[in-house]
C-alpha cells in the first residue's frame, strides 16, 4: 500500500488536482475537516473569534477566510496563535468505519474507544432494502456477511440503539458527547494535535476500504 501527501504551493490548483484524484483513489482532505472546526457554534470558532475579533466574521457569522488569511499570513505569531487555538479544540474526532469490528484487530488498537449502533433485525432490513433498492433476499444476504450484531455489541464500549424516533436518538448521542467530555477531562489530559487524528484516518481507511467495498 502506497501512502502520498498531496501539497502544492497556494493557487496552483491542488484542488483540481485532487478532485481528479479522487476519481479513482481515496483522499481524505484535511482542510474540510477544519472547515468543520470554524463553523459557528463550534468550539474552533468561538476561538478564533476571541482571538481575532468579530471583524472577521462574515454577516452570516461565518469566518471571513479571505480576511483571517490577511491576518496571519504576513505575522507569524499570529499564525502560531491560531494554530494552538485549534489543536486545543479538536479533542475527539470521530472516525465513522462501518466495519470497525470485522477488520484486522489494528483498527480497534488505534481507536480510544469504540460505538456500536444498532437497530432491531426488522427495522435493519426494511431500511436496507430501501437505501439500497434490494429484496429482502439480497438485504439478509448483506446483512448475514457482516458479524452478528450482538457480538459488535459485546465489542463495543459505547452502544447506541437507533430503533426509536430522532429524538430519542439525538438525546442518546448529546449524553454521550457529555460523559466522553468528562472521561476525557478526567483520564486523557494531554490532546495529540490534529496531524495525529488525521493520521490515523488514514490508516483506517487503508485498512477498511477492500472491507467496505466488499459488505457495505
Amino acid at each position: 500500500m502506497l501512502i502520498i501527501g498531496l501539497s502544492g504551493g497556494i493557487a496552483s490548483g491542488k484542488s483540481t488536482v485532487s478532485n481528479f484524484l479522487c476519481k479513482n483513489i481515496p483522499i481524505l482532505d484535511a482542510d474540510s475537516i477544519v472547515a468543520q472546526i470554524y463553523q459557528p457554534g463550534k468550539e474552533g470558532h468561538q476561538r478564533v473569534v476571541a482571538l481575532f475579533g468579530k471583524e472577521i466574521l462574515c454577516d452570516d457569522q461565518q469566518i471571513d477566510r479571505k480576511k483571517l488569511g490577511n491576518l496571519i499570513f504576513n505575522d507569524s505569531v499570529k499564525r502560531e496563535s491560531l494554530n494552538k487555538a485549534i489543536h486545543r479544540c479538536t479533542k475527539i474526532v470521530i472516525l465513522d468505519i462501518p466495519l470497525l469490528f470485522e477488520g484486522p484487530s489494528i483498527g480497534r488498537a488505534i481507536v480510544g474507544k469504540t460505538i456500536c449502533v444498532y437497530v432491531n433485525e426488522d427495522i435493519q432490513k426494511e431500511r436496507l432494502m430501501k437505501r439500497n433498492n434490494l429484496n429482502e433476499y439480497d438485504a439478509c444476504s448483506r446483512i448475514n456477511a457482516q458479524m452478528p450484531i450482538e457480538k459488535k455489541k459485546k465489542l463495543a464500549d459505547i452502544i447506541i440503539d437507533n430503533s426509536g424516533n430522532i429524538d430519542e436518538t439525538k438525546n442518546n448521542v448529546e449524553n454521550i458527547i457529555i460523559d466522553l467530555n468528562k472521561a476525557l477531562t478526567v483520564r486523557f489530559p494531554i490532546i495529540p494535535p490534529l496531524w495525529i487524528a488525521l493520521l490515523m484516518c488514514i490508516l483506517l481507511i487503508i485498512v477498511f476500504i477492500p472491507l467496505f467495498c466488499i459488505l457495505h
